[in-house]
């Protein structure tokens, strides 16, 4: 034996109500003869409604059959739960063995087949007929023991009814005991009699308890009791086989409080549900893993005044199935949570007359909610739009389904969901209206919240779209105290910049907060009534920690103002904080670059300026020394003539250090005018060799050009380019040895024209190479010492190629040369 049944499964089979015993002797013996005497269908009638239900789940069905899908079984298992109810396990049997064949034959492949084409199709079928037939059997069984149990029960309470009255008559006679020595021996033999028959009910009840308990056994389902205390009373065969997968021998765990013996079950999701529901009263549905089995249950908790039962049923392979059996599980649970809404039905004419499930969930009547009164119960703001949905549907005979607000029994208000489906039967006529009414309250609030914080993000981009183009202080102030008061909700909001908190500051009464006496927080830019009950107030700090104010918002209600208004605040406040510190960071770049624009020009005027005035004393010297060096003033030795070419040279590289300096003074005061037109490169660059002639022939240096492709076209200013390139030739010639070669090559990228000079000279160290194009940086000449320059020559350069679209870029080796490129476009400037 697996244990003793739960004490509520006892008291049904036994039917202890029946054997109590009845102090005036007929009391039990009627209600029991009223109880076995109460109207029952007989065969035909139960057969035949039978019929009439798996007809009308067909015809429905099959009207239905488009939108039901996979979902196909579910209207022929209602058939079977009602058949079962009606007619017992008989008619529940018949009507799941017809509604598989029907299924099968009308609606699962091959059609008109009664073998399903796949293992996918068949597997729905097999399991729609074990329920079918588990919940038939079950249902009719219990009909049957309770039958069975009454009658016993009557026969033993008028057995028990006689011998009382045969002690009453044997205490009334005793004087005659001699001549009723018969009568009473015939008694004895009366009650001998009916202690044998009562023994006979109570075997026929511990028989139908086995029957119970085998059923329970034969089950897939775990089946566990407990009492009052949780301590194990009962466990059918596979909750027994469960707990020896867990390591525990269900004899030992019987009579034990399940929390210590499985201690992993504290703070699990069962141990919380299963104590709400006793706490609760109420059937609780819940499905978890248990790690102690590796296996997921579902697992249903029935409160009872004897204890708690637990159904659960291990639904792993379920959750690991393929698509077709996740549906079939999928209708399984739509079944079960179908049980747990608000079942109802009508008449043809969509006449409601009882609605238990409406009753118990809103309180009303079933007087109360006759005809039309079920409506009272709805949302006044949804009333008329649910009787005109509900009127349109019995027009059309079409399905029904709405969403109101239903007033609940402690008469607070919550969204439901309400669907409805006429019922029709093999000639069309309507017959009735079987419908569901949801709960969605949890959905509908979370939608609401979720588009909420949605229209509130939104809001704050947008500030911050707005925030990240404003530079004025003032207009971001109002901005921002006008879209946190509109988002807050506030009566009163400002930009402060007296605030001195560090803080946030959020009080919902400011008359009874201690915080403030008797003083308003903050009165300036307001009237004074009403009184600013709600008050609010959050810092704006700059990202420097210096602080800037802060925002301050007022409502003359109490408690108007929440943790989530104070976040919303706070991120505005940030967004604030940022935009000001960038309006002023504009402001102090403004100043600065006004002051730097007014440093150029002083210092471009001074280099002007300069540069005029020495080139006047230079072309002077050059002059004098030209006229000497002639013999103007008679013939010079050799060493005034050395003497007289020094002055010279000397003259020409302070002009040109001085020309530099001009031109780099005229290049950032931008006064430098550009004439591009389109240039053949291989016309315009072949004089180059000329310019440098005699210095490649001195330093004996190969000069390499391949530029001669006509197609080779730039569109730049001719003269600017050629005094770019000259002074890479200049250079290149500078810093190469004796020996060496220097080439200028012109291709296309494409893009842009490229025009390469490129040396085999000392090169330029890695550091120098992303400095060599600042002013007045100079290249490492390595030995030659003798040249010097300002160092603008690189600069100027790049600054014309710049302007004229293109670009000038250098790369180099130290001691294997420089290859320096000048970009150049092949089209004008848009």
């Amino acid at each position: 034996m697996a244990g003793p049944l739960p004490a509520t499964i006892h008291l049904a089979l036994t039917n202890r109500t029946f054997l109590r015993p009845d102090p005036h002797g007929v009391g039990a013996a009627s209600r029991a003869e009223a109880a076995a005497s109460g109207p029952q269908p007989n065969v035909f009638a139960r057969y035949g409604a039978a019929l009439l239900i798996t007809g009308a789940a067909f015809g429905l069905t099959y009207a239905l059959i488009p939108s039901l899908g996979n979902t196909m079984l579910v209207l022929f298992s209602g058939a079977v739960v009602i058949s079962a109810w009606y007619g017992g396990r008989g008619p529940g049997i018949a009507c799941a063995t017809l509604s598989v064949l029907l299924a099968d034959y009308f609606f699962i492949p091959p059609i008109g087949a009664l073998l399903p084409a796949s293992l996918d199709d068949l597997i729905p079928a097999l399991m729609f007929v074990l329920m079918a037939l588990v919940t038939s059997s079950l249902t009719g069984q219990l009909r049957s023991e309770r039958q069975r149990a009454v009658d016993a029960a009557a026969a033993a309470d008028e057995m028990a009814r006689e011998s009382r009255l045969a002690s009453v008559e044997l205490e009334a006679q005793t004087s005659r005991a001699q001549s009723i020595a018969g009568e009473l021996e015939k008694t004895n033999e009366l009650l001998k009699q009916s202690a044998g028959d009562a023994g006979a009910a109570r075997d026929d009840a511990i028989a139908s308890r086995e029957k119970l308990k085998h059923t329970l056994d034969s089950i897939t389902d775990r089946f566990t009791a407990y009492d009052t205390q949780w301590r194990t009373v009962y466990m059918n065969a596979a909750a027994r086989a469960v707990a020896k997968a867990a390591g525990k021998d269900p004899d030992q765990l019987l009579g034990k409080v399940v929390w210590e013996e499985f201690p992993e079950l504290v703070g699990t999701l069962f141990e919380t549900e299963a104590r709400r529901a006793v706490r609760e009263g109420k059937p609780i549905e819940l499905e978890e893993f248990a790690e102690p089995t590796d296996r997921w249950f579902r697992a249903r908790v029935y409160p009872h005044v004897d204890g708690v039962s637990v159904y659960s049923l291990d639904i792993t392979d379920q959750r690991k199935a393929e698509t077709s059996l996740r549906a079939s599980e999928d209708r399984y649970r739509a079944l079960v949570s179908a049980m747990s809404d608000i079942a109802w039905l009508t008449d043809a004419d969509g006449t409601v007359r009882d609605m238990p499930a409406w009753t118990k969930a809103t309180g009303q009547t079933a007087e109360q909610l006759q005809g039309d009164g079920w409506l009272d119960a709805i949302h006044p703001d949804d009333r008329d739009r649910v009787s005109a949905a509900w009127q349109s549907a019995l027009r059309r005979k079409a399905p029904y389904n709405v969403e109101y607000r239903l007033r609940k029994a402690d008469g607070s208000y919550r969204w439901h969901a309400a669907h409805c489906v006429p019922v029709f039967d093999e000639t069309g006529e309507l017959m009735q209206w079987v419908g569901t009414i949801n709960d969605i309250d949890g959905e509908r609030r979370a939608v609401a919240e979720q588009q909420e914080e949605s229209t509130l993000l939104e809001a704050l981009n947008k500030l911050g779209t707005v925030l990240a183009s404003e530079l004025e202080p003032e207009r971001i102030e109002r901005t921002v105290a006008r879209a946190a008061t509109e988002l807050t909700g506030a009566e009163f909001g400002t930009f402060s910049r007296s605030h001195t908190g560090t803080e946030p500051v959020r009080s919902d009464d400011t008359l009874a907060d201690p915080r403030f006496g008797d003083a308003a927080p903050f009165t300036v830019g307001r009237s004074a009534e009403p009184p600013m009950r709600s008050y609010l107030a959050v810092p704006v700090i700059s990202r420097t920690e210096e602080h800037l104010g802060g925002l301050v918002f007022g409502h003359s209600q109490p408690g108007a103002f929440t943790e989530r208004h104070q976040r919303i605040a706070m991120s505005i406040a940030s967004w604030a904080s940022v935009a000001m510190d960038n309006a002023r960071l504009y402001e102090a770049e403004r100043v600065a670059r006004a002051e730097a624009e007014t440093a150029n020009k002083a210092k471009s005027a001074f280099l002007a300026t300069m540069s005029h005035e020495l080139r006047t004393p230079l072309n002077a010297i050059g002059g004098y020394a030209e006229l000497l060096e002639v013999g103007v003033h008679g013939d010079l030795t050799d060493m005034q003539q050395r003497d007289v070419s020094r002055i010279r040279r000397s003259q020409r590289n302070l002009l040109a250090l001085i020309n530099d300096i001009l031109n780099f003074s005229k290049i950032q005061a931008g006064r430098v005018v550009y004439s591009s037109v389109p240039m053949v490169l291989s016309e315009h660059l072949a004089e180059l060799e000329s310019l440098i002639a005699a210095q490649l022939k001195e330093k004996r240096i190969e000069y390499d050009f391949r530029c001669g492709d006509a197609g080779c076209i730039a569109y730049a200013d001719p003269e600017k380019v050629q005094q770019i390139l000259l002074n890479l030739l200049s250079n290149a010639v500078k810093f190469t040895d004796s020996g060496g070669r220097i080439s200028i090559e012109c291709r296309s990228d494409g893009r842009a024209m490229k025009i390469q000079v490129s040396d085999t000279g000392v090169g330029i160290a890695p550091s120098k190479l992303e400095t060599v194009f600042e002013p007045f940086i100079q290249l490492d000449r390595g030995t030659t010492t003798q040249h010097e320059g300002t160092g603008l020559g690189l600069a100027i350069s790049r600054d014309l190629a710049r302007g004229m679209g293109g670009d000038l870029t250098a790369r180099s080796e130290p001691g294997k040369g420089s290859t320096f490129t000048l970009s150049l476009p092949t089209k004008p400037a848009s």
